[in-house]
Formats: structure tokens, sequence, C-alpha cells
């Protein structure tokens, strides 16, 4: 897979930054450039491209790629998070003042796909919204308990 140089740029500048975020940090005024560069990534790079991305072996591009691919209704999207589902990657999310570390997986359930973790409250900077693809209540369950398993192996 050809990935155009603009890009390949995008990509080697979030995974120096290797956090995600909402659209302010800290105290800023202006928009988090990191932010930034993920919505550039998921504008400019072809399906084929965030497709390739997926396989990132830096867990934020992954999920960025993942997050891109679903907001375009990608086919492809519950074969991606079946790989998703595999990996024990932590990633840091910053919210405001707030740094967490994160399942991965528990990003791309909650963050992307839309889907609630009971018993917590669902994120308020995320729009809520019935997710795109449907997971059965068994398959949901099931994920949620790999999400607490990741969730104390990374304490």
């Amino acid at each position: 897979m050809n990935i155009s140089a603009e890009v390949e740029m995008l990509v080697e500048k979030i995974t120096a930054d290797n956090y995600i975020g909402t659209e302010q940090i800290a105290r800023k005024q202006e928009m988090d450039p990191a932010y930034a560069r993920r919505l550039k990534l998921m504008r400019i790079a072809t399906d084929d491209e965030l497709l390739a991305l997926t396989g990132n072996p830096n867990a934020v591009v992954s999920l960025i790629a993942f997050e891109g691919l679903y907001n375009r209704g990608n086919e492809t999207v519950p074969a991606i998070f079946e790989g998703i589902r595999k990996r024990k990657d932590i990633i840091r999310y910053i919210r405001g003042d707030i740094a967490m570390d994160m399942p991965m997986l528990e990003y791309a359930y909650v963050y992307v796909l839309h889907y609630k973790i009971p018993d917590e409250e669902p994120p308020s900077e995320i729009e809520q919204a019935d997710p795109k693809f449907k997971i059965a209540k068994d398959e949901q369950t099931a994920i949620i308990e790999r999400i607490d398993g990741l969730r104390a192996d990374g304490r």
C-alpha cells in the first residue's frame, strides 16, 4: 500500500504525540495541535490508507485510522474491531487537564463505536449516538470483561 507523503508525515507526528486528546487540553485557549492532526488524518487519508494504518504498531495511529473508517461507515470496521479486541495496548487519553491511561479496546468501544459500559457515566466529551455497527449482547459482555481485565493489568 502506497501512503502519501502528507499522510506519512502526519503519522510520524501522531506517533511522536502518542496520545488522543480533546480539542483543548490544559488551560490553553487554542486547539491542541495533536487534536488537529487527528482530525486532518481522518479527513485527508483515503480509505485504503486508513485501512493500512489500522495495522500500525502505534495504538494511537491505529485507533485514529479506525475512527476515520468508522466515521465514513466503512464496511470493514467490524473486522478491524475484532483485531483491536485482541490487542493489549494502553493509550494515553487527555481531556482538559486530566490525563488518563485506558485500554485501546475501551477507546474503540466507548469513544468510537458509542457503546456504554454498564454502571459508568458516558464521557461528556463524546457525542451520544447509536452505534453504526451492532454488536450482540453476549459479545458486548465479553468485550466489557476484556476491558475490565485490561484495566486491571494496566494498574
